[in-house]
């Protein structure tokens, strides 16, 4: 009985453990989206700038 209770203990840890580690994770990955998307618009800014500047010339 008691090995069957120090079983199932261990797994509902491991289990917590996954599911924080899934959710850790996933919340990573939301992040880099959100960075690389303002990153992608500040690129677009800053090379809109360089043709502005190429064409008035220096």
């Amino acid at each position: 009985m008691y090995i069957a209770l120090l079983i199932v203990s261990i797994s509902l840890l491991f289990l917590l453990f996954f599911g924080v580690m899934m959710l850790g994770n996933k919340v990573a990955h939301t992040i880099e989206y959100l960075q690389a998307k303002e990153a992608d618009q500040e690129l677009a800014e800053i090379d809109e700038m360089m043709k502005q500047f190429n064409e008035n010339g220096p």
